[in-house]
């Protein structure tokens, strides 16, 4: 039987970083044109979501 664990809404998230260090926005001058810099950053905000959601918005 085929299921959809592969699927989740999770498997489309940038790496965790398991010992909470907080995500770093892309550099803009690291990427050669604006599509592929608005995907990371994208992916960036994602990942930010998830790390505010598992170690709150404070900083330690």
């Amino acid at each position: 039987m085929n299921t959809n664990e592969d699927m989740s809404p999770d498997s489309q998230l940038p790496p965790r970083d398991v010992h909470g260090e907080k995500p770093k926005a892309p550099r803009r001058d690291d990427f050669h044109d604006a599509d592929t810099y608005e995907e990371a950053y994208a992916n960036y905000l994602r990942a930010l979501e998830w790390w505010e959601k598992s170690f709150g918005t404070h900083d330690s």
